[in-house]
């Protein structure tokens, strides 16, 4: 019995000459999203032009042949992208003819531009034979796209990649993709299908470190934050978990990555971080004590501790631990034989966890020493119900809000059943627990005035968690032209007395249209509260009476946003349910949404 294997793409033998490479440069994509940087040295490009000249073997490049958006063909590089870069680099005039070939011709450490017409003409026709994978020319493809970063994750066995250079080909993993799109200096535009040489998305705080990039050390770095997140503070850093680490996020959606409550506590740490070290080094400027991995993860955890620990830290610390960082860098550099504890930080220098822990308990234990006056925030958040019993009597079951606001005490009565005890001054900024610094709110006011003070300065604007987001399903044929009556030139939108949410809905809420059979055709903020006040415009408004003012709309009526089946594989609403059949439910009524599935439904 034969076997037979069908070949998953067509090969095909494709020779260029070296000036082809200069001439038509933008036929060829250098940098695919699974590919390394240009990390040749300046000998081994010459070696590379020697051989050139010399007419010696060099191996084939491996292209592939791809259909770019605007219908143009051109090649990706899978396996070639040093050679190709030396090349062009030769012919720009980066480097000089190596000096190697003295003894062929005298014009020796010479540019390109500066060498006769005959020792140009020599070089530039040397021949680079390439294999060119047809077959495979959708490249926003994902069956394709990952059957060719596998052709070159192949090609480099013999090679010395990195570890994180192996794992940043896995274009497959949201993990990966994340720290790509936050901590790589350089970026991929998918539309336009091209490498670019910048990357608006990466976080400020890689761009301080002292610590280059050219193998992807940021990429690590951001790598080993979030394993310490998923770890809450511990782990073990190593390679073969740091690979088992992006392995896992195999398969799923960097939306859902970027909306974990680790992701979200990385980025603000980083947020931090940033913040406390750009006064002394603004942008493009380096910190020179940002310059060792090990150090720069301890330094991680301290600041995790203090942003998530529950502790009472604030802009106004920053500075003592920009300077406390400085101080630690100065004893890590004095080498004192004497300094049992900092020999010992610097012998742990291993990613291991035990490593990882003892390096993250001296730093810890050297900082607060340092810093005895800092405080935890109070641990009892919630107030006992005796303490809700004394706040309801010293308000008198008024809502403090209502009367700020000039309601009469009948209008600002609270039933007991209904009332929230709130923090006078927040306990996010170290409010106290206390009958005190506890105030009678309706739940109205306690939802969406977010944090206030204790002088009455109030932040009327809602916090991201006070933030509903409501899927309104619009009914009927003429569904878009309600839609953009009543939302775009009446700002107003109107519901029943029994639609699912009029209750809850507040301003700083968001909705999201949906034309039944047709799709999401656009969102809008809630602006006021939902009023028994029945509008003209409203079809039918004895049904449906209660109209609330929205604005900052966005109508999409002739490109709606289709709840398909990989949408409903994204959805957080359907975790758990269906995704082929009986999924109406969905669309019966308006329901609430995350956030993420808000963005999912209308492209935010």
């Amino acid at each position: 019995m034969s076997i037979f294997v069908r070949p998953p793409y067509i090969k095909e033998l494709k020779v260029f000459n070296l000036i082809d490479f200069h001439n038509d440069i933008q036929l060829f994509v250098k940098r695919p999203p699974y590919q390394r940087k240009n990390i040749w040295p300046r000998h081994k490009k010459e070696a590379l032009i020697d051989s050139f000249f010399r007419r010696h073997y060099v191996p084939d490049i491996v292209l592939r042949q791809i259909k770019t958006p605007d219908n143009r063909m051109k090649y990706e590089v899978v396996d070639g992208q040093q050679r190709i870069n030396a090349i062009q680099e030769f012919f720009n005039n980066q480097f000089k003819l190596p000096k190697s070939l003295f003894d062929i011709t005298d014009e020796v450490g010479k540019f390109h531009r500066d060498l006769s017409a005959e020792v140009k003409k020599h070089i530039e026709i040397q021949a680079l034979p390439s294999t060119v994978l047809m077959a495979l020319t959708d490249p926003h493809k994902k069956d394709s796209q990952k059957l060719v970063a596998e052709v070159f994750w192949r090609l480099q066995q013999g090679e010395s990649l990195t570890y994180i250079e192996v794992e940043h080909s896995k274009l497959y993993s949201a993990a990966r993709n994340f720290i790509t799109k936050y901590a790589d200096d350089l970026s991929f535009d998918y539309k336009k299908y091209e490498s670019l040489d910048h990357n608006p998305s990466r976080h400020d705080f890689f761009k301080i470190i002292n610590q280059d990039n050219a193998r992807l050390q940021h990429l690590a770095l951001l790598g080993r934050f979030m394993m310490l997140e998923f770890g809450n503070g511990s782990a073990d850093l190593s390679t073969t978990y740091f690979s088992n680490f992006i392995q896992h996020w195999e398969g799923k959606s960097l939306i859902i990555f970027e909306n974990l409550k680790e992701t979200k506590n990385c980025l603000k740490t980083l947020d931090v971080l940033y913040n406390i070290f750009k006064v002394d080094h603004p942008v493009p400027d380096k910190v020179p004590e940002l310059d060792r991995e090990y150090i720069i993860l301890s330094i991680y955890l301290l600041a995790r501790r203090l942003v998530h620990g529950g502790w009472n830290f604030k802009p106004d610390h920053y500075d003592r631990f920009r300077n406390f960082v400085y101080q630690f860098k100065m004893r890590w550099q004095t080498e004192d034989n004497d300094d049992a504890e900092m020999l010992l930080f610097r012998d742990q220098r291993q990613q291991n966890k035990r490593a990882v822990e003892i390096r993250d308990q001296l730093l810890s234990k050297w900082f607060f020493e340092a810093n005895t006056d800092l405080d935890k925030l109070d641990p009892q958040r919630n107030f006992t119900y005796s303490e809700r019993v004394a706040i309801y009597r010293k308000d008198r079951g008024l809502c403090q809000a209502c009367l700020a606001e000039g309601r009469n005490e009948d209008e600002a009565r609270v039933p007991w059943i209904e009332f929230d005890a709130d923090h006078l001054k927040p306990h996010s900024k170290g409010g106290k627990t206390t009958v005190d610094n506890g105030q009678v709110l309706c739940q109205h006011h306690n939802r969406s005035l977010g944090n206030k003070t204790r002088n009455g300065d109030k932040d009327h604007s809602p916090t991201p968690s006070d933030i509903n987001y409501w899927l309104t399903p619009v009914k009927g044929t003429n569904a878009e032209e309600v839609v953009k009556t009543l939302v775009s030139e009446e700002g107003i939108w109107a519901y029943g007395d029994r639609t699912p949410g009029r209750n809850e809905l507040k301003p700083g809420d968001w909705l999201c249209f949906y034309a039944t059979g047709k799709g999401a055709i656009g969102h809008a903020k809630v602006m006021s509260r939902p009023e028994k006040k029945p509008h003209p415009k409203v079809i039918d408004s004895e049904k449906y009476p209660w109209t609330f003012r929205v604005g900052e709309a966005e109508l999409y009526l002739d490109n709606p946003k289709e709840i398909d089946l990989e949408m409903r594989k994204e959805l957080d609403a359907f975790r758990g349910k269906p995704l082929q059949k009986n999924w109406g439910w969905f669309l019966y009524g308006a329901r609430k949404v995350s956030e993420k599935d808000f963005k999912l439904l209308t492209r935010e």
